[in-house]
């Protein structure tokens, strides 16, 4: 994954866009970004994957069956091994892009009175209606900004492994990357910086710049916090095949953070983690973590919302 890729949206630079609150939707134009449109291109893709998918699977099978009518041998040689390993990858790819694409067949509701907060960030109050629209962008600009790390397919296989995505087991993981960027932008960048386009690569603070940052969760082995690096770890911990495995909230951090304290990275050398698992945070033990609170340091807290489904109590805080 290269580092341009890892945004938070596909939407471009904010510079030229037009952002309807109305709608709720960020765009440069209406027919590119528009829900509709959206929908239309994951659709056509979809649709496309699916049209080769099913070419190639023919020509593949259409060889098998004449070589049976001709009387040959018809035992699979490595090149149709490797055709239908590749087929059935495009067929999942094809399924995942539909199971995990980006699908919204109706516009969603909000109530524009209410508080609206964006990691630690506070928008919207009681103010006059034409304001509405110059706030709601503050907050679509604030969250292009942040990093967003989800489901890849197409990968180079895993480690250990013939897979080439994270589609349906790799959730967790996802979630504790984009917990520790957002800590490490924070951290380096300040909560105020905003992402401003493709110049953002040119501009530093403390030393480093975002692409830097991005760069560590690169889906390849030389990304120190990427997907390819925990599961290495994961191997090395049970010496098990961890790919395609389901991962737990308390897995994934101890892959995470054991990916942090490893890095030869200087950008990960000020910042430590530190877990919560009993509801109780010990002093002393963030003391020693940080080396007496010289270093800064991510406290993650376990916190279960219900049995089978989130209750109602924590749901109210939701709102």
């Amino acid at each position: 994954m290269s580092a341009q890729s890892a945004r938070a949206s596909d939407a471009g630079v904010f510079s030229a866009e037009k952002v309807t609150v109305q709608d709720i939707e960020v765009c440069d134009a209406p027919s590119k970004y528009s829900v509709s449109a959206l929908l239309s291109n994951a659709a056509n893709a979809t649709s496309s994957k699916l049209s080769r998918a099913r070419v190639n699977i023919r020509s593949f099978l259409g060889r098998s069956l004449a070589k049976a009518k001709d009387g040959d041998d018809i035992s699979p040689t490595e090149e149709d091994v490797a055709k239908g390993l590749w087929v059935r990858q495009k067929f999942d790819n094809a399924w995942f892009s539909f199971v995990y694409g980006r699908w919204r067949t109706s516009r969603s509701k909000y109530d524009k009175t209410a508080p609206l907060w964006l990691l630690g960030e506070y928008y919207f109050s009681t103010r006059p209606d034409e304001d509405d629209e110059l706030v709601f962008r503050e907050f679509a600009i604030d969250y292009y900004s942040r990093i967003w790390l989800t489901y890849r397919t197409e990968l180079s296989p895993l480690p250990g492994s013939s897979k080439t995505t994270d589609c349906g087991w790799g959730c967790t993981l996802r979630t504790c990357q984009m917990m520790l960027a957002q800590a490490l932008t924070v951290l380096h960048l300040g909560r105020d910086w905003r992402f401003w386009g493709d110049g953002e690569a040119d501009r530093f603070r403390n030393g480093f710049g975002h692409y830097d940052i991005v760069s560590l969760f690169g889906d390849h082995l030389d990304a120190e916090l990427g997907l390819y690096r925990l599961m290495k770890i994961a191997k090395e911990r049970n010496g098990n095949c961890p790919v395609g495995s389901w991962y737990s909230a308390c897995t994934a951090y101890g892959l995470i953070k054991d990916a942090l304290l490893t890095s030869e990275s200087p950008l990960l050398r000020c910042l430590r983690m530190h877990c919560v698992a009993d509801g109780m945070l010990i002093q002393s033990e963030v003391a020693d973590v940080t080396e007496q609170f010289r270093i800064p340091v991510l406290i993650v807290v376990y916190v279960q919302l219900g049995c089978h489904s989130v209750s109602d109590v924590s749901r109210s805080f939701f709102v």
